[in-house]
Parts: C-alpha cells; structure tokens; sequence
C-alpha cells in the first residue's frame, strides 16, 4: 500500500480518505525526501507518527541485482528502495563456526536449589529493586502472523475477563511491583525497555501514547535492525521490484540495539544494575522477578537463566555444557539414545547484568543461517518462489561472553504460558495459555480460603497481586466466588 497512497497524497488527496486500516502505512513528499508515517486512527482523528526519512537518491555501491529495475518504478518506490539501500547492513556476516557445534555435550547440572532461601533470596531481589537497579526488557517484535492475528502479538488480547492485550498485562504486573518495592526516594522505578520491528514500532508506540503506558512512566522503544536476506550463491534478493527482501536479524541482536539506541546509556544514567528480559508471548512471564534479581545477586553472577524440567520429547531449547560451556541447543541437536540426561528446558526467562549486556553489544556474536522458501522476484521481474538465506543471532548465544551463568528452576503452571500456536492448537496456545492463568490464579484464591460456586473463569487483577501477595486484605477466607469473577 505504501506507494499508491503516497502517489495519492501526492496528488492532493486528504489523508484521511486514504486510510483504510488503523495503522496503514503512509509516506508523505517532503521536498526531496520522504517522511514515512504510520497514520493511527484514534477517537479525536488521526495521528502521523514520523519514523524515518526517505532519499531519492540511489548509492552508487548498490549490488546491481538489487537496481536492476532502478528505470521501471515510480519516484516514491525509487525512494523506498534508496532508503533500504542505505540503512540495511549489506556487509558480510559471521556465522556460526559448524565445527565447533560437533563437540562433545554435556548435561548441566541440577540448578542451586534457591526455594530452600526462599525469603532471603526474594527479599535480597525486593532491595535491589527499591534502589532502583531492576528493569524490564519485552521482546515484542513478532507480527503474530502464525497465531493469524490482525495486530502485533504484543496487542493481542488474553481471553481474561479483563480482556487485558499481553503488552498491558506485563506493564500493569510491573506497575505493582513498583508499587509494592520501589521506595527508595528519587529511583527510577521500574524503567521498561520494548524491543519492537519495522512491523510493530508504530502500532506499538501509538498503543502506549493512547493508554499512557498503562501508568509506567519509563517506556523506551527499541527497534531491532533488519538484514538482507541472501540466495545460496550469495546473491542479494528482491521481494517487489522496489523492495529488498529483508528479516529481522533475530532477538540475539537485542544486544546490539540496545546500545546503538541509547538503551544502554539510559540505564547507566539511572543506575541499572540488572536487566529482565523475556518475550511477549508469555503470559505468566513475571517481569523484574524479585526471586530471580535475588537469585542472581546471591550468587554474583552475571546472567540468570529460569529453567524447567521438561516433559518427553518436548521442543524447547534444552540447556547443555560444550566445552565447559553452557549453552542452549535445539532439541534436535541431543544425542540420539541421550534424551533423558537433559533434562532442563529454557523458558526464555533471563536475567542480565547491564556489564554482561554491553560486552555481549561488542562481542560481534555470530548469525544463524535459517533457510526458507520465499517469493521473489526474479530476472524479469516476475515473482517466483525461491530459496533464501535468512541470518539471525539467538539470545542465548550471549553465554559464549558469560563468565557464571546461574540457573534458577522455576514452576511451570506458575511461570510458563508460552503462544506459539492459534487458537484452538493442541498446547502453546492463546487458549492454553488463558486456562493457565485462570488455573493459577484460582490456586491464589483457593490457598487464601476462598471457594468458588458455578462454572467460568477467575481472575486477579495485576494491580491487586503480582504473584499471589496481599491476599490477606480481600479478606477471601471463607468467602465464596461465584464465577465468572475478576478481584
């Protein structure tokens, strides 16, 4: 859509009799540039959103297979492909050393049993929390396309009662962990950084100008770089005649953008000691843990890791020794006949020291290579399905820099309600993930002495408990619910 809206704007058409879709993406003529914008619809009108500038002129260093078509497209796709042609990094890429991947594993050991300090190890993380040295990191750049969503994933809805997105139900569960922890005078609270893509920056940032950020008062925006998708003979690829078939480049580069955007920087103005970082779709993630801060401290590590036991034959990422080091490998990759010594699964769940982050920003960690199956345009500018090579870093590559890594075992009907699958799917689903929540959270009521008449769901707002504190005050023993209820 964006050159034939541009094209009409142009023309002098209003804005507003162009779009059709909330966040339709617009570009605007600016002299000799372009102002790309996401047009948000809202209740008082419409809003532009600037996000970046255009030039029409093409780098004379461009990969003539990427040009060839410079003569057939329309000025406002001429800049488009211009502005790819200088923001993406076209540059070789250092990819995983195969050889090193054939050493010999190893099966980690148990994880410090930390319940057995429960208070200590949580009171330790509430401290460093009301000094101000906690904050949070989202992962929320997936477009939600396999869950067949018509938003970003961080805007779907959980099927609650409250109808709360994942996005606002991480940002209000924050919210009372400030409320609950963050005394000390002067801190910053809980800063919250948001990592984002090309495809969810601007429907992201107008979702949190609309709801004020659902009361956390520290957002920053990250936005994760693309790169160039390239053929097996290492050719440069073309999705539209003016368009360069790029991917984000995997959310092992979370390093890397958090310091190119200033990220970084932030957190040392604010005294940030330690970043929590896991992905969206979780939807009993338990932002800024004080257990796992408490966990991490106690042990002077420098990345925390919250690990699972895993069920046969379960697809997550399993955590290994090589050569000394930990890892996280495919589940793929165990050795055949070995399945039941790794035992630990990787929940996403990490816990980073800021210094670990910035050494992990300059460590240059290798790329992935995935391959797909994608249409492209080919010789005569018809589009064809064509093989690709698509480079990603992976988060958990940032061990290779760790010193001490630390593995905290959490529960998984407590900690662990991932959304990979549509609804309807068998497990990792919204509605799994939904009947998680609403299972827990009747477990809270339950052990408060509450009782529960009827059928349907319960819930517990975040600002009346984080993970099942100050239940005392409702009052709940001996009291019944009749469902469905939300306290």
């Amino acid at each position: 859509m964006p050159d034939d809206v541009a094209g009409a704007v142009e023309n002098g058409k209003p804005i507003t009799s162009l779009i059709t879709n909330e966040n339709g993406l617009i570009a605007l003529s600016t002299g000799n540039n372009f102002t790309v914008a996401d047009c948000v619809a809202s209740a008082v009108g419409s809003a532009l959103i600037p996000f970046n500038f255009y030039s029409v002129e093409v780098p004379s260093t461009a990969a003539p297979e990427l040009t060839r078509f410079i003569d057939k497209i329309n000025p406002v796709q001429r800049s488009m492909l211009a502005s790819q042609l200088r923001l993406l990094d076209f540059s070789e890429q250092k990819t995983v050393d195969t050889t090193k991947t054939l050493a010999a594993l190893e099966a980690v050991p148990d994880p410090r049993n930390f319940q057995a300090e429960h208070d200590k190890v949580y009171n330790l993380g509430c401290e460093h929390i009301r000094r101000g040295e906690v904050a949070v990191c989202i992962m929320a750049g997936g477009q939600g396309s396999r869950l067949r969503a018509p938003v970003p994933k961080a805007m779907m809805e959980v099927d609650l009662i409250s109808k709360q997105t994942l996005l606002e139900l991480q940002l209000r569960r924050i919210k009372r962990l400030v409320t609950l922890y963050g005394g000390c005078k002067n801190a910053p609270g809980i800063p919250v950084y948001i990592l984002t893509s090309d495809s969810t920056h601007s429907p992201i940032a107008a979702y949190l100008l609309e709801n004020n950020n659902f009361g956390v008062p520290h957002v920053f925006l990250v936005k994760q770089r693309q790169l160039p998708a390239r053929t097996f003979d290492g050719k440069f690829v073309l999705s539209e005649q003016w368009k360069v078939m790029a991917a984000p480049n995997g959310n092992g580069a979370i390093f890397a953008a958090l310091k190119e955007s200033g990220a970084c920087e932030d957190m040392r103005r604010l005294g940030v000691k330690y970043l929590e970082i896991h992905p969206i779709d979780n939807a009993l993630a338990k932002p800024a843990d004080p257990f796992m801060v408490g966990a991490l401290a106690m042990e002077d590590g420098d990345v925390a890791l919250k690990v699972i036991r895993k069920r046969p034959k379960e697809k997550i990422g399993t955590m290994c020794k090589r050569e000394g080091k930990t890892i996280v490998i495919e589940y793929s990759e165990i050795p055949a006949g070995e399945e039941e010594a790794y035992v630990w699964g990787n929940t996403g769940l990490h816990l980073y020291r800021t210094d670990l982050i910035e050494k992990a920003a300059e460590a240059e960690l290798p790329y992935h290579i995935a391959l797909k199956k994608e249409n492209v345009i080919n010789e005569n500018g018809e589009k064809v399905m064509g093989d690709v090579k698509k480079f990603e870093r992976f988060i958990f590559d940032a061990l290779e820099v760790a010193i001490k890594p630390v593995l905290v075992e959490c529960v998984r009907e407590e900690e662990f309600a991932p959304i990979k699958n549509p609804a309807g799917a068998e497990f990792d689903s919204p509605d799994t993930a939904r009947d998680l929540v609403v299972a827990l959270h009747k477990k809270w009521a339950t052990e408060a002495g509450a009782k529960f008449e009827g059928e349907g769901a319960f819930e517990f707002l975040p600002e009346t408990t984080y993970g099942g504190e100050g239940l005392k005050e409702l009052n709940l023993a001996g009291k019944t619910i009749k469902l469905p209820a939300q306290l």
